[in-house]
């Protein structure tokens, strides 16, 4: 359970009531607890928005690396991109949008709708359900963009590099979600979140509480099975 306080100086605590797992001050969801498909609340959408390239451009790195058929199609790609620099063809080598794999005649829609790109525009919602499998409860994420109730204030990890040692680490971090939008790729629905990142949040282990000013550094698009639960106000 957690426990957020904000205080009239601007500053947010979050803390962790009861056992804390791996030493942190919250928790993703485990294995047995995995979040059914999402659904969104049936009076909430508010109709399309337009995705900024900086949004399509980090949706489509998290599709790499989601999409099993992209990942597919980007590796016979970089193949044929190889040997066309080896037979000298280099500078007539199509795009990956405009190409289609040597030899094949006819492509699945599957396939197909991938080489099409990524498409700019999304359904919004102010708020979005996730089910949990175990348990007869659903977890409500709410966005900035919502009328009346306050935003959604969540943790993930993300991945960070450490260039002088060439490893690899996991960074948490808090923010609220700004916006939900539902994307389409790959004939499959995809449940996005823009999240507001709190700039440099600091743990104070002598009473177990996150602290941040409120001011926020960056916003991030993320899917939003890869978040927390909503933390408790």
């Amino acid at each position: 359970m957690f426990l957020l306080n904000r205080f009239m100086s601007g500053v947010t605590f979050v803390k962790m009531l009861g056992k804390m797992k791996n030493k942190l001050p919250f928790e993703l969801p485990c294995e047995e607890d995995d979040m059914l498909s999402p659904s969104p609340l049936k009076e909430d959408s508010q109709g399309a928005i337009h995705l900024s390239k900086e949004e399509i451009t980090h949706m489509e790195e998290i599709y790499k690396i989601q999409v099993p058929e992209f990942q597919f199609l980007l590796t016979i790609y970089e193949m044929e991109k190889v040997l066309a620099c080896k037979q000298g063809k280099l500078k007539k080598f199509p795009s990956f949008t405009n190409w289609k794999p040597e030899g094949s005649q006819v492509l699945s829609d599957l396939l197909f709708s991938i080489l099409q790109g990524l498409q700019r525009t999304a359904v919004v919602y102010h708020q979005y359900a996730l089910e949990a499998k175990q348990h007869s409860r659903s977890h409500l994420y709410i966005s900035t963009q919502h009328p009346s109730k306050r935003p959604t204030i969540i943790v993930f990890h993300r991945a960070s590099s450490d260039s002088s040692n060439s490893t690899a680490s996991t960074t948490s971090s808090f923010g609220i979600i700004d916006k939900i939008y539902l994307h389409s790729f790959a004939q499959t629905a995809f449940v996005w979140a823009v999240v507001r990142l709190y700039t440099k949040p600091k743990f104070i282990p002598s009473c177990g509480l996150w602290c941040s000013d409120g001011s926020f550094a960056k916003t991030v698009p993320v899917l939003l099975r890869d978040l927390s639960h909503p933390l408790h106000m």
